[in-house]
């Protein structure tokens, strides 16, 4: 690759990752990056799916809401390590394509979109990021659970509230002396909570 097409490449997907709000890294062995194939025929089954799920949602407002593209390893490493994605750049590796959600506050796609995935047995999801964060494969599948437009907001106080709330009401139980210790548990648990968003 020559060094101006490089570097329209390293723009472009720059731009790819930083201006949707979900992006998740797909692992497909049937992937072919030559004629785009394979890509070409998995994007037309998923907008099948959830054009049949939602009347409202037709072909147009679904290419322009969703994107699919492979990107080369090595450009999404270099990006991904420039945009402070160390993890996300991690999963990198072998046969990946991306697929990214534009905008999810209006629509719950990503939620419809799981339906469709929870079928395949040939594509994997690594993992990929919500806006500035790193996102998990098991935060990404409570988001089937999840009602409302906002549930992928919602994932990221989910577990903090399970966790924080029953420490809270256990303080109201305890005495003095033992307070400090559960206090020292809920900053644990917050940390921990932190760093795997992270």
């Amino acid at each position: 690759m020559n060094s101006i097409i490089k570097s329209v490449s390293m723009t472009n997907s720059r731009e790819y990752f930083k201006n949707n709000d979900i992006v998740l890294v797909i692992n497909y062995n049937h992937l072919d990056d030559i004629n785009y194939t394979s890509l070409n025929e998995l994007r037309q089954d998923v907008f099948r799916f959830l054009s049949s799920q939602n009347e409202k949602w037709e072909i147009n407002f679904l290419k322009d809401s969703i994107q699919f593209r492979i990107i080369k390893n090595t450009i999404s490493r270099k990006v991904l390590k420039e945009m402070g994605f160390s993890k996300m750049r991690a999963m990198i590796h072998g046969p990946i394509f991306y697929i990214a959600f534009k905008n999810i506050s209006g629509e719950n796609l990503i939620k419809t979109f799981l339906l469709w995935f929870k079928n395949k047995n040939d594509i994997f999801i690594l993992g990929g990021k919500f806006k500035n964060q790193l996102i998990s494969l098991k935060e990404l599948d409570r988001l089937s659970l999840l009602d409302g437009n906002n549930s992928l907001e919602n994932v990221y106080g989910f577990t903090q509230k399970q966790i924080i709330k029953p420490v809270n009401g256990i303080k109201d139980l305890v005495s003095v002396p033992h307070f400090q210790l559960i206090c020292s548990i809920e900053v644990l648990l917050s940390s921990q909570i932190y760093n795997n968003n992270n």
